[in-house]
This record gives C-alpha cells, structure tokens and sequence, in this order.
C-alpha cells in the first residue's frame, strides 16, 4: 500500500492476547520450556509487555534461575505498579533470596491491592518472623486465617511466632489448631513439643516429636528436640541416641533445637490476573 505511510510493528494486539494465552495454558501444564519461549516471542515483538515479563520470571524462578527471576519480574512491577500477582510473584522471589527487608514492602503492596489474598498475609507474618517483628508478624498471619479459616500454615507458623515471644500456652493451642486441619503436618507436632518442653511437659512434649519423626523420619531438628526432652525426662541414654539420630540426619549438630516455619504459602502465581 502507499499514501499512507503506516507500518505494523509486531503482531496484531488480539494475535498477542491469542499467543500470551497459549504460553499461559503451556505454563499451567508444566511445560515451562516452551512457555518461556512463547513468552520470549512475545517479548520481541512487545518489549513492554508486563504480562510476558511476570511469567517468564515464574519461569525463571522454577528452572532455578533466581536473579534472572527477580530481574524479570522486577521489570513488570516497574511497567504496572498496581499488577498485584507480579509484586506477588517478586516478593516470594525476594523471599527465596532471603532478601526479607525487600520483600516485604512487596507483600505491602499486594494486600494493599488483594486484602483477602491469604498467601500474602501469611507470607508477610513469615517475612517479619525473620526480621525479629514477632507480634506484627502474629496479627498479619490472622489476617491470613480470617481469609482462609482451614490454613494449617498460618496457624502453625503463628504457633512460632508465639513461642518467639514465650507465650507458650497460646503457642501450643495454635499449633493444636494447624494440626487439627492437617494431622500430617510434622513441622507443627515439632513445633508444639518444643513450646511444651519450654513449659516443662516433658510426657506430651515427646509424644508429639515421636509424631513428627513418624512423619518425617529424617527430620533432623525434631530428633535434636527428642533428645532435649528426654534429658528433660532423666533418660539420658535414649536422649544420646536422639542426638545422635539428629547429627545422623545432617543436624548443626548438638541438642539446640530451633523452632521450623512451615515453607511460603506458594511458590509464585502462575496467573494472568492483572
């Protein structure tokens, strides 16, 4: 054509939309290869497009690729500040990276944008834990129970976050709660035998890390924590054989045993949500 002097630059936009939504369902069934290279193609033709960046960061993420990840995903959040999944997305980054300082302004933002966004209530709770805010970290973890009533996490991690702060009793009856939602979940019969072991009960106490090593057999801190409890108990002999299990178990070694977050809610939002 002439007279015009127009030029298409790049696919048409609902040809895009039609190619983004293509590599998300790749995405979704796992086939993270060939979704990053759709988002790749996308990128080309888009430089600019938030979307393509926030997913190919996913991507990133779960091949192992952190800082790639976090450059990504950074690069989206700078393009849509009010994209609530890639400030989601970047924050557990961050939070993989144990840049807890950086990540939580992230977590901020998203419950500023989502307040009943669970995961990142209760990613917030274990963000403060680890920067030592023990009490924010309690009142953001009830946020994400009154999201989520069933959230075994958010209690169980509250649960630390309690024994943080010696409130061992309130301690022991959130970590009841989270084991009340999910009998299988070790790391709170291993954190409620330790808030017991701290108020003395030492019978129940090893009644629960004998759950949690059932569990999880090589669950290193919860041997460490048996042993500590047998002591506790006089039985000495059995409280070395504990120990020894927890060394046997790649332990740091010795009968300190320090309390155990449950992991991130998730890993990243493998979502087109904008």
């Amino acid at each position: 054509m002439s007279g015009s002097g127009s030029k298409f630059r790049g696919p048409a936009l609902p040809d895009l939309a039609a190619r983004f939504r293509q590599a998300l369902a790749a995405h979704q069934r796992g086939d993270i290869a060939g979704a990053a290279s759709q988002y790749q193609a996308i990128l080309r033709a888009v430089p600019n497009h938030a979307e393509a960046l926030n997913m190919l960061g996913v991507a990133a993420l779960q091949s192992g690729q952190a800082e790639q990840g976090i450059a990504m995903i950074g690069r989206a959040v700078a393009l849509k500040p009010n994209y609530a999944d890639a400030q989601y997305n970047l924050a557990v980054a961050l939070t993989g990276a144990k840049r807890f300082a950086e990540a939580l302004p992230g977590y901020d933002k998203v419950v500023a944008l989502a307040p009943r966004h669970a995961d990142a209530w209760m990613n917030r709770g274990a963000v403060l834990a680890e920067l030592g805010r023990h009490v924010d970290a309690i009142a953001s973890y009830d946020r994400a129970i009154a999201c989520k009533t069933n959230y075994a996490e958010a209690y169980a991690n509250r649960g630390v976050a309690l024994c943080a702060l010696r409130r061992f009793t309130e301690a022991v009856e959130s970590c009841g709660k989270a084991i009340a939602i999910r009998p299988d979940h070790a790391e709170a019969y291993y954190n409620r035998s330790v808030a017991l072991r701290d108020q003395h009960t030492f019978t129940a106490a090893l009644a629960d890390c004998d759950h949690a090593i059932a569990l999880r057999p090589d669950f290193a801190k919860a041997h460490a924590n048996r042993g500590a409890i047998l002591g506790g108990l006089q039985r000495f002999t059995e409280a070395l054989a504990s120990c020894d299990a927890a060394i046997a178990a790649n332990s740091a070694g010795g009968c300190e045993c320090p309390l155990t977050c449950s992991p991130p809610a998730s890993n990243t939002s493998v979502s087109s949500r904008k």
